[in-house]
């Protein structure tokens, strides 16, 4: 049997993982150049423990990756992903992350 992969879940964790780039590209560019701040809590303390706002593109790598490597390289984690309530979930995760993202831009671009 040659049973080909959906592309379904791989689509949408690559859409979280650009979402998330894209966060950081905005957050970067609003604490860095208009004097903002980040406004997640565990975010604004791990800039404040270490003085640094890459911070924030390690922790974004770090918790991607703790999604998509089992997903890559552990079948049973590849299997259960098939389901429609992941599905379902990453997509409600787009949503919300997408609103983020714009929400960031909007506020680049009319108040700041």
């Amino acid at each position: 049997m040659n049973e080909q992969k959906p592309t379904t879940t791989p689509i949408l964790l690559i859409s979280i993982g650009m979402l998330s780039f894209v966060d950081f590209i905005l957050t970067y560019y609003v604490i860095e150049y208009m004097g903002g701040g980040e406004t997640n809590p565990v975010l604004a303390y791990l800039i404040g423990l270490t003085g640094s706002i890459w911070v924030i593109l390690w922790f974004k790598i770090l918790t991607i990756s703790a999604i998509v490597l089992p997903y890559i390289y552990s079948i049973k984690f590849w299997a259960k992903c098939q389901t429609k309530g992941v599905i379902w979930t990453l997509l409600a995760m787009i949503l919300i992350y997408s609103m983020v993202v714009l929400s960031t831009f909007y506020r680049i671009v009319f108040y700041f």
